[in-house]
C-alpha cells in the first residue's frame, strides 16, 4: 500500500518537471553555470544558506541545466518526504496513521508544487521532516543512547540547518521541549547541529 501511494506521489510530480523555469529557478541555473561569479560568493550572499547550491551544483555537473535536471533533486526530497510522513504517522498513530498520513503528503497541492521546483523548499521539508522522526526515536528511546538514531538525527537537524534558515523555527521548539525533559545529551547533539554554521 505505501508503495502504491509513493508511486501515486510520483506521478502527481512529473508532469510539472518540465514546465519552463520561472525567475528564481533561471537566477539558480546562472549562478551555477558562473553568470554571477563563482558559487561560494553567490551562495553566501542568497538569503538561504548554501548546501542547496552545493549539492545542485554537483548534480548539475553530471545531468546538465535542463529544466528537469534542475528539479530532479527536489522530486526525489519530495518523495522521501512522503516516505518520512509515513513513519512519522506510524510512529505517533500506528501502521494506519502513517498510510493516510503519506497519502495527505503524496497529494497536498503545496507539496506536488515544490517538488517540482528547482529550489530549496523540497530539499528543506524533507530534512525536517526526517530530522523530527529521528527526534522521535530519541524522545521515545528507554534508554536514551541509541547511538543510531543519535548520529541520524544529529545529520538530518545540521543538513536541515544547512538549507534554509526557516529550520530554526523547529529546532527551536525541539530544544524547548528537550529543556522541559531535561534530556541533555539529545540537546546537546541539538546544540552540535546548531554550532556548524557559526
Amino acid at each position: 500500500m505505501l508503495w502504491g501511494i509513493i508511486g501515486l506521489g510520483l506521478l502527481l510530480r512529473l508532469p510539472l518537471l518540465s514546465q519552463s523555469l520561472w525567475l528564481d529557478e533561471a537566477i539558480q541555473a546562472l549562478a551555477l553555470q558562473g553568470h554571477y561569479g563563482n558559487l561560494w560568493s553567490y551562495a553566501l550572499s542568497d538569503f538561504q544558506p548554501p548546501l542547496y547550491h552545493y549539492l545542485l551544483s554537483a548534480w548539475t555537473s553530471i545531468f546538465g541545466y535542463s529544466e528537469i535536471a534542475l528539479r530532479t533533486p527536489s522530486l526525489l526530497a519530495g518523495v522521501f518526504t512522503i516516505y518520512f510522513v509515513y513513519l512519522l504517522g506510524g510512529k505517533l498513530g500506528g501502521s494506519k496513521i502513517g498510510l493516510f498520513a503519506s497519502l495527505l503528503a503524496a497529494t497536498n497541492p503545496l507539496l506536488i508544487y515544490y517538488s517540482a521546483e528547482g529550489r530549496t523548499y523540497a530539499l528543506t521539508t524533507f530534512l525536517v521532516t526526517a530530522s523530527m522522526y529521528y527526534f522521535l526515536q530519541l524522545a521515545s528511546s528507554t534508554s536514551g543512547h541509541n547511538t543510531k538514531y543519535k548520529i541520524q538525527y544529529t545529520l538530518f537537524t545540521t543538513l536541515s540547518l544547512w538549507t534554509s534558515y526557516l529550520a530554526w523555527l523547529m529546532v527551536i521548539v525541539q530544544g524547548y521541549y528537550l529543556l522541559r525533559r531535561r534530556n541533555y545529551r539529545t540537546l546537546l547533539h541539538l546544540c552540535f547541529a546548531a554550532l556548524t554554521l557559526l
